[in-house]
């Protein structure tokens, strides 16, 4: 069980502040600067009229006193993921200082991690909220990115060979369709594993079955394996995937999360989780949808809107329904309620949980996009 004293105070940074032996400038510092983390040391010191030493020592407290980090940690934190996602970059080019500048000075860096479209181009879902979900307008063949043909078996292993070769160290397999209608899924991740690289894998995972048996043996390799899972009930599942009832496609997809949790107990230190993105048809389930991944057993699951819109919004009392479970979760995740399924939420849902207003702004030039490019199933690359 988590330390409910901490989680008490951790609803308000402020009263967390006060609570601290933190000098009114140092407070008014680390305030700002976890409000708006991407505001740079420079900006600080001009808007609060501080020193550079201030700021520093400000930066120092973050890292150092464990109140402060365990909230920056939590699901009360609407800047959780951004902190995190910056914080992992930084170190990155720290270890790697060529990187940075090499990127400020527009040439090209090798990426830790490698997103591939290991896929055939297609999927056998038609998810609702996802952007090639109609199969006419938004496909490959349509905006003319399949001139290249399908890469085959050993053009991906070439990729890996020289991608293994530059430094990249990380392999996910996602998106641009579904990797498992691929029959050489096992065998691109055995390859890829007997490289020494780490394997995540993005799946609906209703094909597993379907291929050969030592598909097991073949995602054991795996560090991390997501299911995309976006209702715990089969009409709402199906409703939104496309799948006709006959198939019994939830059922299926719940036999192979328990299937994979199996193998793993058999010597693998695989991760498995879900990823569900909140949208009209499921908005209602966001509760129930924890208690499915608590029952199941996986390790964690991963709660999104529709980042890119594709469905409609949510009306005033939606939305109230929606910020109430939420509520409603992270409180009941605070009290050990989800046993060893850790609840993770998106820093925009944090922040309509507590009355914030998410800043959606862009910057003129962004460098994360760097740090994972894609190579689509025809082999184009994209940032």
């Amino acid at each position: 069980m988590k330390d409910l004293v901490l989680t008490s105070v951790l609803a308000d940074m402020n009263e967390l502040l006060m609570k601290e032996q933190i000098s009114e400038s140092q407070r008014v510092v680390i305030y700002t600067h976890l409000t708006s983390p991407e505001k740079s040391s420079e900006v600080l010191m001009r808007e609060l009229n501080v020193s550079l030493e201030e700021v520093k020592h400000a930066y120092k407290l973050i890292k150092e006193d464990t109140a402060i980090v365990d909230y920056i940690h939590s699901l009360y934190y609407h800047k959780r993921l951004f902190y995190q996602s910056a914080n992992s970059i930084i170190k990155g080019w720290l270890s790697k200082p060529d990187n940075f500048r090499k990127l400020i000075s527009g040439q090209p860096i090798v990426p830790d991690v490698l997103e591939v479209h290991s896929t055939k181009g297609t999927c056998n879902y038609s998810c609702t909220m996802c952007l090639w979900s109609d199969k006419n307008e938004l496909t490959y063949t349509s905006k003319g990115l399949d001139i290249q043909g399908l890469m085959t078996f050993d053009e991906w292993k070439q990729l890996f060979d020289e991608a293994n070769i530059l430094g990249v160290k990380t392999i996910v397999f996602s998106g641009g369709g579904e990797f498992f209608q691929n029959r050489d899924a096992g065998e691109l991740i055995d390859y890829v594993s007997s490289l020494g690289m780490t394997i995540h894998v993005y799946s609906n995972g209703f094909n597993l079955e379907k291929l050969n048996n030592n598909i097991w043996e073949s995602l054991k390799k795996a560090e991390q394996f997501r299911f995309s899972i976006h209702s715990p009930r089969s009409t709402t599942y199906n409703r939104i995937t496309g799948m006709p009832e006959k198939v019994q496609a939830l059922k299926n997809v719940s036999n192979n999360v328990a299937k994979l949790r199996k193998a793993r107990e058999e010597g693998s230190l695989l991760r498995i989780g879900i990823g569900f993105v909140i949208q009209p048809m499921n908005y209602s389930e966001i509760l129930e949808m924890c208690d499915f991944s608590r029952d199941l057993g996986v390790d964690f699951l991963c709660i999104r809107k529709d980042e890119v819109d594709v469905t409609d919004g949510f009306s005033d009392i939606e939305f109230e329904i929606i910020r109430n479970q939420l509520i409603q979760i992270r409180e009941q995740d605070n009290n050990g309620f989800y046993n060893n399924t850790t609840i993770d939420i998106s820093d925009e849902l944090v922040a309509w949980m507590d009355g914030h207003i998410p800043n959606k702004s862009r910057v003129n030039q962004c460098f994360v996009k760097y740090t994972r490019p894609t190579v689509s199933p025809y082999g184009i690359f994209a940032l």
